[in-house]
């Protein structure tokens, strides 16, 4: 089980070499570079330097995960922006495959809402089969681009839990070429969205995992409410890391150490 663990560099410290010695100097198996930050992004380095930060990975023995830019949404109304997105995302899988990230999660994007005198109106409600069509145009051609380069996995956050999410990745997934990302503290209280996921977890390739503690997600193992040992069982003979999800990373080590002291580490 331990090697399956890992932190998130999601706080700018250095480039990938340096996440990679860090995963190395505190027993991590994985790391997730976040695409958030400019120096993971592909043009940060040339070619020949992303390759040698790879194959510095691949013989230190970390596994490569990546999380795409939160920014870029797949289901932007806007059509030129939408594809300019998309385009960035094929960039980023190219320099996935280039670099030996094997996963990528991806965010679907945020429905605009407006303020009503009673609570909230989204667009996806207003226009729920347009925001259909275009979600299912995006997954698409991320998944057509992704063959051969790298598992991109759809994770379970803010819009992810509405209908029009739902239907379309519940067609799609058995279709082959997409994938979940499960972040256990999202789904935790989200009675419609745990449903979906433990229906789906066989299409899961990568867990988020923090603490939540009935309000507030993102916290250190132990330091919430969940029951993390019940989420480590539905995921035990699944080939997906667990990456911690909590920041900074020193806070991801702790999270590591009192998962382990919980017993986690054990076959499961």
């Amino acid at each position: 089980m331990i090697k399956r663990l890992g932190y998130a560099a999601t706080s700018g410290r250095g480039g990938m070499m340096e996440a990679v010695d860090f995963a190395v100097q505190n027993d991590f198996s994985w790391v997730e570079l976040s695409l958030n930050l400019p120096e993971f992004f592909p043009e940060a380095m040339a070619p020949a330097q992303w390759a040698r930060a790879g194959a510095h990975a691949a013989v230190q023995g970390i596994g490569l995960t990546a999380h795409a830019p939160e920014d870029l949404s797949l289901i932007q109304l806007h059509d030129g922006v939408r594809r300019a997105g998309l385009e960035r995302m094929t960039q980023i899988m190219d320099w996935a495959h280039a670099v030996g990230v094997t996963r990528l999660t991806v965010h679907i994007g945020t429905s605009v809402y407006f303020t009503l005198p009673q609570g909230r109106q989204y667009l996806h409600q207003v226009y729920p089969d347009r925001f259909r069509t275009i979600l299912r145009d995006s997954l698409e051609r991320l998944r057509d681009h992704a063959v051969g380069k790298v598992i991109v996995c759809i994770e379970n956050v803010a819009y992810f839990g509405t209908d029009v999410v739902q239907e379309v990745l519940a067609d799609l997934l058995p279709q082959g070429g997409l994938y979940l990302t499960w972040d256990w503290g999202h789904s935790f209280g989200d009675p419609e969205q745990e449903l979906f996921m433990r229906s789906h977890v066989h299409y899961v390739r990568n867990c988020h995992v923090h603490d939540h503690n009935g309000k507030q997600d993102h916290l250190v193992v132990g330091d919430g409410m969940m029951d993390l040992a019940g989420y480590a069982a539905a995921v035990q003979d699944l080939n997906c890391p667990l990456i911690f999800e909590v920041r900074p990373r020193e806070l991801a080590v702790a999270s590591k150490k009192r998962f382990l002291e919980a017993g986690l580490h054990l076959p499961l």
